[in-house]
């Protein structure tokens, strides 16, 4: 999934630069902490408390041991 969002960026962020007539690293940073990032969170970000937590409460200690007995 990492390479796919990469390739939207290289793919994406290069065109913009140039319709915005980029040229310096300086614009681009501003150009990205300014406008193409909050663009792109607003049409891909998810809001993370919409979605129910995953992680349960570790065992105790004697389930551990339990479970990690051996029996012979």
């Amino acid at each position: 999934m990492i390479e796919r969002t990469n390739g939207t960026f290289q793919e994406r962020l290069i065109q913009e630069l140039r319709l915005n007539n980029i040229t310096t690293i300086d614009d681009t940073n501003k150009y990205l902490l300014e406008v193409f990032v909050p663009n792109f969170n607003k049409k891909f970000a998810l809001d993370y408390h919409n979605f129910n937590f995953v992680f349960e409460a570790s065992p105790s200690e004697n389930k551990i041991n339990y479970t990690l007995a051996v029996l012979t």
